[in-house]
């Protein structure tokens, strides 16, 4: 009866174990990461942007507590050209306020290269070049990746920074605004409020992008130190201490059962 009761048993635990280990995986992930809640960043969309260094990147700065805007020249539907994601823009450059973010996050894609529409080419370009520029004044973090550092160098605010990218696009316009190209081979890296990364490295990119925002919003204004939400940092170790209590209650409340099972069919 009890090699039954084992066998009953094994599947339980081997899923329990199996629970807390994608459970504890994941929630190691995202605590290593400091939590960003209310912080503001805008995501600067073109048509063929690509897709996964928007995803990608967002979807990190969700999890950790941050609101996403998404601007571009106008309010039209923009598409990526990887997967066809579509993203509406709920702001224009026009309409952005600059003191109401902590970052800017810039996905590259198709359109920056030869052929595909380049914003920089965009008789309209100045408006985002001086949104640029108001944002560096107030030290947002600035974030690019793959092509689009291009638009960091366009609007001149990388003097004396050091940056990657796609090469190709890249590194001629970024030294020729007087900054340091660092080779492609770069995963990502930040300088100051610059952060920029290569095509493939979302992942590196975004566990810089949101400790510089962290760090942002850490910085006394006005000689009052930002509330830590406490809370909020708990809250991966108190799914988890949940988790695995809910995990022994089941496990308990199921030998329990054979155990009455076992003692009626005996009585029986």
């Amino acid at each position: 009866m009890w090699v039954k009761m084992k066998k009953g048993l094994f599947p339980l635990l081997v899923s329990a174990m199996l629970l807390l280990a994608v459970t504890s995986n994941a929630l190691e992930a995202q605590a290593s990461l400091p939590r960003i809640d209310g912080a503001k960043v805008l995501a600067i969309v073109f048509n063929d942007f690509w897709d996964s260094q928007y995803l990608d990147v967002v979807n990190v700065l969700k999890a950790q507590g941050a609101i996403v805007h998404n601007a571009s020249y106008d309010k039209n539907t923009v598409y990526g050209s990887e997967l066809g994601t579509p993203v509406t823009p709920d702001l224009s450059f026009t309409e952005v306020n600059v003191s109401g973010f902590e970052a800017f996050h810039i996905p590259g894609g198709i359109c920056f290269l030869d052929g595909g529409g380049d914003p920089i080419k965009d008789p309209r370009n100045e408006t985002l070049f001086n949104l640029i520029r108001d944002a560096n004044e107030e030290a947002l973090i600035l974030s690019a990746i793959c092509a689009s550092p291009v638009v960091l160098a366009k609007s001149y605010v990388v003097e004396g920074k050091r940056g990657t990218g796609h090469e190709p696009t890249v590194r001629q316009p970024w030294e020729e605004a007087g900054g340091i190209y660092v080779n492609d081979g770069i995963k990502a890296m930040r300088d100051g409020n610059i952060i920029t990364g290569n095509h493939g490295y979302e992942a590196e990119l975004s566990e810089l992008l949101v400790p510089a925002i962290a760090e942002r919003m850490s910085t006394p204004v006005g000689g009052v130190q930002s509330p830590v939400d406490k809370l909020g940092l708990l809250t991966p170790y108190i799914i988890l201490v949940s988790t695995i209590i809910l995990v022994m209650v089941a496990t308990a409340a199921f030998v329990k059962y054979k155990k009455m099972h076992t003692r009626n069919r005996c009585a029986m």
